[in-house]
Formats: C-alpha cells, structure tokens, sequence
C-alpha cells in the first residue's frame, strides 16, 4: 500500500458540505477512516454529509498532484460544529481527539484545512476569534504531534447578501482583519484567496455550488505546494 498522507478537516457548514451535488466518482488514492472500518476508498457519501463538500476536490486534487501517496480525509464539521465549538463544547473536543488519535501512527498527518469566520461572527465571537483559531491549532498539533503542521485556513468573504445575512456581516469588517493577520501569528498558516460573492449568494463562494468548492480545493492545493508544506515526501 501506498504512504497515507491524512488531512483533517475542520469547520461548519462550509466545509461539512451544504446544498451542493455529491462526489460519488471514486479514486483509488482518495480515502476515509473509521474506527469500525479503517481505512477505505470513499466519495462524499462515506463523509457524513448528505450533499458535496471541499474535502473530495481537494483530496483528489492532492492525488493528482502526488501519484505516488494515497490521502486521507477526516472531517470534523457539521452545521453545528462551528469552529468556536470545537474547544468551547467538550464533546466536540472528544470526538475530534478520538478522530485523531485512531488515525494516529497509521499514516503521516499532511495538514488541517479549516473554515472559520461566517457563523463565528454571528455570535461576536469575532472579539476572541485570533485567540480560538490559535487554541484550535494548538489542539490540533498537540494531538497530531506534528508542531509545524500546516494549516490552510478559509477566508470570510465580504459582500455577501447582507440583507439575508445581516447578523453575520454586522462585525464583517473587524472579523477580515483578524483572519487577514492570523499568518503573522501562527506558523505554517496560509489564506486561501478572498473571491468575490456574488449578490445573490448567501455568505460565502463555498456553501452552495460544487463549483465553489472545486475552486477551493484548486487555490488551497496551489498554495499548499507553493509553501512547500509537503515535508512529508522527504521524510
């Protein structure tokens, strides 16, 4: 069997996956894990979500990329799994530490993607939000025991529709700046590109279409290669 290279996904509903077609094409490099499984080929299906999400693109985009590895994705999100949760609920934090730990020395931990900034900002969360991001990443890389993990990490994304969404966006201003900073904080964290969103849309490019997470998972693997986060390859 090939090296497994394992992504950890973390977020709420923009990267559990809302409203968007399912990936159900699979790819002999692309895999999950369950305790009661192990590890197995999966499509969107075998994710926990009843529609697609930026983990299929992306995990196939990484397999395109590195023909030589299978990768693996575990997710950690759901519409009530805001990333404020993820430390705030003990819960929450279990389930992720056991995610972990049952993957833990069964491959090589190739990074976190993680989408924060929307729901979290709903809340005013937006007054503690550099210092949950850096909790949440220090949580991550503890129990992963990989200090320099890489983390991509989505963008909020301005210009939205704000009539809809108007609780979301009222400290939009402040919550860009603080994720705008956030690679001057934590080490080995990257942005991945602000789009612009179109009126009609909701909050963000990645909620609805399966256009929009293909985008996300392109930009987020150009940039994953770009920062050279594939230590993995010379270990």
């Amino acid at each position: 069997m090939l090296p497994m290279i394992i992504f950890l996904f973390l977020g709420h509903s923009n990267m559990q996956g809302y409203c968007a077609a399912m990936d159900t094409i699979p790819n002999a490099h692309v895999w999950t894990y369950t305790a009661a499984r192990g590890f197995f080929n999966c499509t969107d299906k075998d994710l926990g979500s009843g529609s697609g999400s930026p983990v299929m693109p992306f995990l196939k985009r990484m397999a395109a990329q590195y023909p030589g590895y299978n990768f693996c994705g575990i997710k950690h999100a759901s519409p009530c799994q805001q990333a404020m949760h993820i430390l705030g609920e003990e819960r929450h934090r279990e389930c992720l530490q056991n995610q972990i730990s049952q993957v833990r020395g069964k491959g090589t931990f190739g990074g976190v993607c993680l989408m924060y900034g929307v729901v979290e900002n709903q809340f005013n969360n937006v007054e503690t939000l550099d210092n949950e991001l850096a909790g949440i990443i220090v949580f991550v890389r503890e129990n992963t025991g990989v200090s320099d993990l890489p983390v991509i990490l989505g963008r909020f994304e301005e210009n939205g529709n704000h009539k809809t969404a108007a609780p979301m966006y009222k400290y939009e201003r402040r919550t860009v700046r603080e994720i705008d900073s956030m690679p001057f904080k934590i080490a080995h964290l990257i942005l991945a590109p602000r789009k612009p969103v179109p009126a009609a849309m909701f909050c963000d490019n990645h909620h609805y279409s399966a256009s929009g997470y293909d985008l996300w998972a392109h930009d987020a693997v150009d940039l994953y290669i770009a920062n050279n986060f594939d230590a993995w390859r010379k270990r």
